[in-house]
């Protein structure tokens, strides 16, 4: 699973000749690990050096996202036992 935290620039934000700094991210999982079937949450904790609004992204290689914004649901349903990676 990946977690990305992107800022959003506003129309007309020029950043005054400034250079952007890239917002950061830390994914955490609420518990490890979880059965197939199973829901546990998810955060991420994004920020901006620029203090820049952020919006939430997440992927998943099995399973789904349920939710939007920076705390989620995983939803192992359907999944068979194994290990799926988390990164952020």
């Amino acid at each position: 699973m990946t977690a990305r935290a992107d800022r959003v620039l506003r129309g007309g934000h020029q950043g005054g000749g400034k250079a952007q700094s890239s917002p950061t991210a830390t994914l955490s999982i609420e518990r490890s690990p979880i059965l197939p079937g199973e829901r546990t949450g998810v955060t991420c904790n994004g920020s901006d050096p620029d203090n820049d609004p952020l919006t939430y992204s997440y992927t998943a290689t099995g399973g789904q996202i349920v939710g939007s914004g920076s705390n989620v649901q995983f939803d192992a349903t359907g999944l068979q036992p194994g290990a799926i990676a988390s990164n952020a």
